[in-house]
């Protein structure tokens, strides 16, 4: 969070975890069950991890998101958030 200034904007790396966030699985699973652990064992993870990251950065360099446009980026990732299906951690039976 500290150093992307380095090598990006703020609007590049919002773009970068909406599109990570969004992260279809390989198209060779064969089975709804192999799509199943797919979205348990890698969807789900992925997704947790970039809301994190953006709850982070919100919380910590909030002033980042005083710009129309990255605001509306956010309001689209907020949607995707929202229309996601439910984010559970996936505990071991």
């Amino acid at each position: 969070m500290l150093t992307y200034r380095s090598f990006t904007t703020p609007k590049v790396f919002l773009d970068l975890l909406i599109e990570r966030f969004t992260i279809d699985p390989p198209q060779d699973l064969g089975s709804q069950a192999k799509l199943d652990d797919w979205k348990r064992q890698v969807q789900t993870p992925v997704r947790l991890r970039v809301f994190n990251v953006i709850k982070t950065w919100i919380s910590n360099y909030y002033h980042d998101f005083e710009h129309v446009r990255l605001l509306g980026c956010l309001n689209i990732l907020s949607a995707l958030i929202l229309l996601a299906p439910r984010m559970t951690l996936c505990l071991p039976s």
